[in-house]
């Protein structure tokens, strides 16, 4: 077995190698894409993005390409998610085993690394757990189709972001989702004209937000996140909010399909994109680690 680090001529085999497999979930990897044209141009755009190293390889057995994983590295907080392993090969462990090994020299000791896998994943999470990660969370990914939506609230209620309110907004950020993928500061670098964060504000005090980003070029959303004044729940503000998200996303960018993720047992929030009309796509096992 020959292990090399991915060159831009690998990207369409490999982009075909991973969506051969992420398409089923028993070798599903929750965020990584499941589509040839998106794999492809993700695995571009982290060659050209790449923070130092280059951030996949690759395993041949002779001229067959037989596995593939890398990391989506975020150098600002030293964090790592895994793309894989994907794998074809007898001893599928040893495989991405010998991969991993490659891969792990490429970022910096003590990078926080994490893994999401369906749970019909058996490999990949049996791979997780012999690097001593330990199991984080449960997650659903749901997804809504725009011939679904079952909301209806009225116009005006939501505003974009201004800078009037991003002190505000960063706290409420950091207090809802601690730890999260985005930092509330990383969320407004973010903000554009497909990517929005929308609130709720009364007399001048921020009630709640939602920030979603809109994909036109393979018509998809996602609702990345919302948050709510601990205070101001249970008074209607999320749904407010979620419904403007969706109305931006489908009106303005035509978007079809939208997706976001939701932490297992969060009733409230289930109960509320369930009545939106989300549905339950797929059930994520998060586990996380570091190279010391």
């Amino acid at each position: 077995m020959i292990i090399k680090e991915l060159c831009k001529s690998d990207i369409k085999l490999a982009a075909k190698f991973i969506e051969s497999k992420n398409k089923y979930e028993e070798s599903n990897v929750g965020y990584c894409s499941d589509t040839y044209e998106e794999i492809c141009e993700d695995l571009t755009d982290e060659l050209e993005e790449a923070y130092a190293e280059n951030p996949f390889v690759l395993a041949y057995e002779g001229d067959k390409l037989v596995g593939v994983v890398g990391l989506d590295y975020d150098d600002e907080n030293k964090s790592a998610e895994v793309w894989g392993p994907f794998v074809e090969y007898e001893n599928w462990q040893h495989c991405a085993m010998e991969m991993w090994k490659e891969l792990i020299k490429r970022i910096p000791r003590k990078t926080k690394i994490t893994f999401f896998y369906t749970a019909q994943n058996a490999n990949c999470i049996a791979f997780a757990e012999k690097l001593s990660t330990k199991n984080i969370n449960h997650y659903f990914i749901m997804e809504l189709k725009k011939t679904n939506f079952k909301l209806k609230v009225e116009d005006g209620i939501c505003t974009e972001l201004s800078d009037k309110f991003y002190e505000d907004f960063i706290n409420l950020h950091e207090s809802t989702f601690k730890d999260s993928y985005y930092s509330g500061k990383q969320i407004i670098e973010k903000i554009s004209d497909n990517n929005k964060v929308f609130i709720i504000e009364e007399d001048n005090d921020l009630k709640g937000y939602i920030y979603v980003e809109a994909n036109a070029e393979f018509n998809e959303g996602n609702i990345n996140f919302l948050g709510v004044k601990d205070s101001e729940r249970n008074k209607g503000f999320g749904k407010k909010l979620l419904v403007c998200g969706i109305n931006f996303l489908t009106c303005r960018h035509n978007i079809d399909k939208m997706e976001l993720t939701i932490r297992k047992g969060n009733t409230p929030a289930m109960n509320l994109y369930k009545a939106a009309g989300f549905v339950i796509k797929k059930e994520l096992k998060a586990y996380e680690g570091r190279n010391d």
